[in-house]
């Protein structure tokens, strides 16, 4: 008995003296949960051979980096609300039900289908054929060496973990460069005209890159499409002898939502439809802070106009996927987006068309408030606890890019 209790006094001593002290307990900052506290260490000092003090453990900041990202995992697993806290205007559950009981597998099917070019898919129209820049005529007196690369190309978002490159997780771009060395024996770096999130597909994506080497870019096409199983497909590419970014060149982005409807809404999409629109209808052609609609972010006091954002086009009708599936389509091009926008979009506008209740009662800021004014009274609050979490990102492509000015044309 003597024995046990002196190991047990040797180890939470051995604790003690490992442990950081405590120093105070404080608020985990971007955390929802209205316990998530870090009791937050000193730092540790040692003596160098010097003589001189150096820290022997991680800063406060780093301390609180880890727990916080292990916090938001969790919360993110739990309800998907992408690190908001909710007030009482939506109930997390009755959203989760609301977004999970929908036929999603039909939208996975369609978009499988669309990214491999099947007839079946591609002839339903609801993604118009995508854009693609072109080249200034080449000098007449100048001998000039094809510099810039440039290729189109559809994915299955589904089928990767990310988008862009991660050399942990299987990614689209990773797979474009792992073939780019295996036909060429080399890589380069990729320029992308937008970054998607997991799970979103693409259809209209622009990649650049730079090299003066001679490239077979059908060879790579035929590569990418092989390695892929016909998840990744190269729909056009071209050489440029003059500079081009797939990024910063771009005019305009649109994307195309694909909301399936439950049996009990199939009789009211037109009804649907015609709520959805209005509400896009009042944000058009006006530059607008997006920064309530934003996630995965950080939100400034103070944006100095980089959460500003102007929809030229909003486009709101039902069709018919086929196989007894409807769903809401919804188009929507403008200048810039920021990071998960249009999934919030989507998802607020949708709750709302669909008839859920809002309730407002308790929000200042909101007080009075028209229902065809909600997207522009949201966005003048620039708090993102008063919009809806992100729709499901399966729903989701980027649909086409364009870089239409005297310098480019973009191929209809």
């Amino acid at each position: 008995m003597g024995l046990l209790a002196g190991a047990v006094s040797l180890i939470a001593q051995t604790t003690i003296a490992i442990a950081p002290p405590i120093r105070r307990i404080m608020p985990l900052r971007g955390c929802c949960h209205p316990l998530a506290v870090v009791i937050s260490p000193k730092k540790h000092y040692r003596k160098d051979s010097r003589g001189s003090d150096k820290a022997s453990v991680s800063t406060t900041g780093n301390f609180r980096k880890r727990l916080s990202f292990l916090h938001r995992r969790s919360l993110e697993t739990q309800c998907n609300s992408d690190l908001i806290p909710w007030r009482d205007n939506i109930e997390p559950g009755c959203y989760h039900d609301f977004v999970s009981s929908r036929p999603w597998h039909s939208i996975d099917d369609f978009y499988a289908k669309l990214i491999r070019g099947n007839p079946e898919a591609v002839d339903l129209g609801f993604l118009a054929k995508p854009n693609f820049p072109t080249d200034k005529p080449r000098p007449k007196n100048k001998q000039t060496k094809a510099m810039y690369y440039v290729l189109g190309i559809a994915y299955d978002g589904s089928a990767y973990e990310s988008f862009a490159l991660n050399r942990k997780i299987d990614s689209v771009v990773g797979r474009i460069k792992t073939q780019m060395r295996a036909c060429f024996g080399k890589s380069w770096q990729i320029m992308v005209s937008g970054r998607t999130d997991r799970g979103v597909h693409g259809w209209g994506q622009i990649l650049s890159f730079k090299t003066p080497d001679d490239l077979d870019l059908d060879a790579l096409a035929k590569a990418i499409y092989a390695d892929s199983d016909g998840k990744i497909r190269v729909w056009n590419s071209a050489r440029f002898f003059r500079s081009f970014s797939a990024w910063s060149d771009t005019k305009w982005r649109e994307y195309v939502y694909l909301f399936p409807l439950t049996d009990t809404e199939v009789e009211r999409k037109h009804q649907i439809c015609g709520s959805a629109q209005k509400l896009f209808d009042t944000v058009l052609n006006k530059s607008l802070s997006y920064d309530a609609f934003a996630r995965r972010v950080k939100q400034r006091p103070d944006p100095d106009g980089k959460d500003l954002c102007t929809l030229y086009e909003a486009e709101v009708s039902a069709v018919d996927l086929g196989g007894g599936t409807t769903a809401i389509r919804i188009r929507l091009r403008g200048n810039r987006f920021l990071r998960q926008m249009v999934r919030v979009l989507v998802g607020t506008v949708m709750w709302d068309a669909c008839g859920n209740p809002w309730v407002w009662s308790d929000i200042p800021e909101l007080a009075g408030m028209r229902p065809s004014s909600l997207l522009t009274r949201l966005s003048a609050t620039h708090n993102r606890t008063f919009t809806a979490p992100p729709a499901p990102p399966n729903g989701l492509a980027l649909a086409s890019v364009d870089y239409g000015n005297d310098d480019y044309e973009g191929s209809s």
